[in-house]
């Protein structure tokens, strides 16, 4: 029972999330502005927003397929038989898969649960709107978003099942920068 003593699958220790809006400062009755209407119409009426998303990664849970120890259970776990961290970890050997191998029939695997972490996530959200006012209720919003914006890859969790030949590698990765251009209408 001791290798089931573990952090919750939806554990994440650190995380952090960041999001700020500005309004930016040209236009009509804002600090930077013109005499000229038609500019102040143009120019005015600006907004950007960010998110910043920060956390480490997930843990990941290794199992082998079968019931091994006969016990009537579908998802059981490697056996430990050696150092499975490795220093700099990369998509194609996220970890020692030599450092695991499967139990002797009618056994438990001794990996505990939960002992692997998935890639953490530092990503960051921007949006421009600009507001094109047609009365003080209604109004037209067009804005461009950028979806990791910095393009920073996040890669998904290892493939964890002993017994599937890409054992120990990364096969995904979450989207990579997105760009999307819209227009709403307010009533």
């Amino acid at each position: 029972m001791r290798p089931d003593r573990s952090v919750s699958s939806y554990d994440v220790p650190h995380n952090l999330v960041l999001s700020w809006v500005y309004d930016l400062p040209f236009g009509k009755n804002k600090p930077v502005h013109t005499n000229y209407g038609v500019v102040d119409y143009i120019i005015g009426n600006w907004q950007v927003n960010g998110l910043a998303d920060i956390r480490s990664g997930g843990p990941v849970n290794l199992t082998i397929a079968g019931d091994i120890s006969n016990t009537g259970g579908n998802a059981m776990r490697p056996n430990v038989v050696g150092e499975w961290r490795v220093e700099d970890s990369t998509p194609a050997r996220w970890f020692a898969k030599e450092a695991f191998a499967a139990p002797a029939a009618f056994t438990f695997g001794n990996a505990g649960r939960n002992v692997l972490r998935g890639d953490g996530v530092k990503r960051m959200d921007l949006s421009v709107f600009r507001n094109f006012p047609f009365t003080e209720r209604f109004f037209i919003q067009l804005r461009v978003d950028a979806y990791n914006v910095l393009n920073v890859v996040t890669y998904g969790n290892p493939v964890t099942e002993f017994t599937n030949a890409n054992f120990g590698r990364v096969t995904s990765a979450m989207a990579p920068r997105t760009l999307q251009i819209g227009a709403r209408f307010y009533f």
